[in-house]
């Protein structure tokens, strides 16, 4: 087992409380925003996978911003209409695969600002984890599905305020953690709209109440590291409490399993168009239950 952490610090991260080198105190940060990650094919499952593209394209020259994208010469140079000329589509679509501009914010910046530079495209492990360190917010973005990967926690391990943009039904150990105490969240349809309105919104946050939220991040750190220590915090102990947990039901949904309601064929016939992704595409309704929002408020 590694040796116990003091001060939430986790074994092999940077320990947010211990000065750094340039840096005043543990709490002072770099860097404001920051992304590190990859940008993924736009098209593969339009349009929530243009969030990372529209994203990285309109705040990669922010002042405030730092994006160190990992796959800009496979997933975006490939697929950018000839300069000056309009994107090929309105719609993102497997058949031309050329549905994104770079916004006139940024259409004459070069396509190196906001991407990893070097051979490997990029960072070694302690590079990532201290570039985590020394920001203040980190994004944390879905990617080609709804949940955003290791992203999350390794946000949460360098004690970086997350701010959370996908369509997950819940975060993991949320009926006793407040997240709205240590992170941010935000509609992935309002981030690819306007994507710096993000932005906006984080620097208008007070330095009280970034402190607040770090302060807050210490505590609850502990809780997503795994190891093999049962007198300290782990994630290991917080699989075990959701386990042991019987699930909130509300009286819709303990309605409809009395009435067995739940056991209903609920496939989608032959011959019958599937609903669109979202939503629409939830078949708990017509079986009885109730929405994605009243199952996990």
């Amino acid at each position: 087992a590694p040796p116990p952490a003091r001060n939430g610090a986790v074994a092999g991260w940077p320990d947010p409380t211990v000065p750094r080198e340039g840096l005043p105190n543990g709490r002072s940060r770099r860097r404001f925003l920051t992304y590190v990650g990859r940008i993924r094919k736009a098209y593969i499952q339009p349009p929530m996978t243009l969030l990372r593209f529209r994203l990285w394209s309109h705040l990669r020259s922010h002042p405030n911003v730092t994006m160190l994208a990992a796959d800009v010469p496979v997933a975006v140079e490939p697929y950018l209409p000839p300069q000056g000329a309009a994107k090929q589509c309105d719609a993102c679509s497997f058949r031309c695969k050329q549905c994104i501009a770079l916004p006139p914010s940024s259409a004459g910046v070069p396509l190196s600002v906001g991407a990893i530079a070097g051979a490997n495209f990029s960072l070694s492990r302690p590079e990532h984890r201290s570039t985590l360190a020394d920001s203040t917010f980190c994004l944390v973005l879905r990617g080609d599905h709804e949940g955003p990967g290791e992203a999350f926690t390794e946000a949460l391990l360098a004690g970086c305020i997350p701010v959370l943009i996908a369509d997950m039904p819940a975060w993991p150990f949320q009926r006793r953690l407040d997240y709205r105490k240590f992170s941010f969240e935000f509609h992935w349809q309002k981030a690819v709209d306007d994507p710096e309105s993000i932005l906006r919104r984080l620097l208008s946050v007070s330095a009280s109440e970034v402190a607040a939220m770090q302060r807050e991040l210490q505590r609850v750190r502990p809780f997503f590291q795994y190891h093999a220590d049962p007198s300290r915090a782990s994630a290991v102990r917080q699989l075990v409490r959701d386990l042991c947990t019987p699930p909130n039901i509300s009286g819709s949904l303990a309605s409809a399993i009395s009435q067995r309601r739940h056991l209903e064929d609920v496939r989608i016939p032959r011959g019958r168009q599937r609903p669109p992704l979202g939503e629409s595409s939830y078949v708990g309704p017509q079986a009885g239950y109730p929405s994605r929002a009243e199952m996990y408020e």
